[in-house]
């Protein structure tokens, strides 16, 4: 664990922090086994989920490893037993660990209870292949995707909920021909990207009290719904019905623009960026309504983006990079989850290095 923190503020900590937040950064050193590692969640006590690839197997051999950082110290995360790869997702309140075990190609869903290393098995529907993509804080709702078969030699991937004895296909939002879910909430609510024709997603809330509503765009045709809390405030982005000029050959001449959103019944409400943002986009939410996300910035117009994090705190941008404490050359390019405390796991960048970090904020 390497902690950097000063008493000192540097001047432009301050610059673009409306709203005086700063944050002290905390570097995940990677175990000897990998390279480089990747923040997926964040818990409640500043546990993060954290892996990456090893350098054994390739394609659907390819072996992952995951593991639980907290304080400094490292615990690897077991598969099944004859698996050799494993996926961790998301933390669930009470510590619990929701993921995949199994290869690339055909994972299946488990859970970690809070403590264990070794998982168990979740309902799956007799399918091949399962991907979890979130799970609520409670951990009685389990989301994510079933790849079942259609006809001989034919599968589609359809969406379930792992969460009850049996895992069963959540409803397809009319009018839609797939949909893949991205968060829940403890309501059972949940959050899907839809899709009727191929490259354009249609954001779509699911509420079991009055059922599907598709949310407005604030422009174009496409959106992401990335996040929703308790409240049922959600956050992803929006294209704007602008165009971004660019000068690649192979390319179209020009590219939608999407902006960072934040969604409350319904309505979208853009979020405040930095004036030379490319794209932007919302991805987490806590119960606090602390935002985070991330702006890209294209300014030679040839594709190669720039990324920088950001943080919405009240209603403020927050530049996470200029709101470290003593950054000692580091910049904060993805801002990946954010816990109840308003902890940050991150993707941070030093010397053209890029490695896993915990954002601790400073009262």
């Amino acid at each position: 664990m390497r902690t950097l923190l000063s008493t000192s503020l540097l001047v432009g900590a301050m610059v673009s922090t409306a709203s005086g937040q700063t944050y002290r950064l905390t570097v995940i050193d990677p175990p000897p086994s990998l390279g480089s590692i990747t923040p997926a969640d964040i818990g409640e006590d500043g546990a993060v989920l954290v892996g990456g690839r090893t350098s054994q197997g390739s394609g659907c051999d390819a072996i992952d490893e995951d593991w639980i950082w907290l304080d400094g110290s490292l615990t690897q995360l077991n598969p099944l037993p004859d698996h050799q790869r494993v996926r961790a997702v998301a933390f669930s309140d009470d510590g619990s660990i929701f993921g995949e075990s199994g290869g690339v190609c055909d994972p299946v869903p488990v859970r970690w209870a809070s403590g264990e290393v070794d998982p168990v098995a979740l309902p799956n529907m007799d399918s091949e292949t399962s991907n979890i993509t979130d799970a609520s804080g409670s951990g009685e709702h389990i989301v994510g995707i079933l790849d079942v078969q259609a006809g001989p030699n034919a599968f589609t991937l359809l969406a379930a909920d792992f969460s009850g004895d049996q895992a069963e296909l959540l409803a397809n939002p009319p009018g839609f021909r797939r949909h893949t879910p991205t968060a829940v909430n403890n309501h059972g609510a949940w959050v899907s990207n839809a899709s009727r024709a191929k490259n354009f997603d249609k954001p779509i809330l699911f509420d079991p009290r009055f059922g599907f509503v598709e949310l407005d765009l604030i422009g174009g045709f496409s959106g992401q719904a990335l996040d929703i809390n308790d409240a049922g405030v959600i956050v992803g982005a929006s294209a704007t019905g602008k165009f971004r000029t660019i000068n690649v050959d192979g390319l179209p001449p020009t590219w939608f623009m999407s902006h960072a959103v934040r969604w409350d019944h319904a309505n979208p409400t853009l979020l405040p960026v930095p004036d030379d943002a490319d794209r932007s986009e919302a991805v987490a939410i806590n119960e606090r309504g602390d935002i985070i996300g991330r702006y890209l910035v294209d300014p030679t117009q040839s594709f190669q983006f720039e990324s920088h994090a950001l943080a919405w705190i009240d209603g403020q941008m927050i530049d996470l990079t200029e709101a470290l404490v003593d950054a000692d050359g580091w910049a904060v390019v993805s801002a990946i989850a954010i816990n109840n405390k308003g902890q940050i796991a991150a993707v941070g960048e030093l010397n053209g290095t890029r490695e896993a970090i915990v954002l601790t904020p400073i009262d």
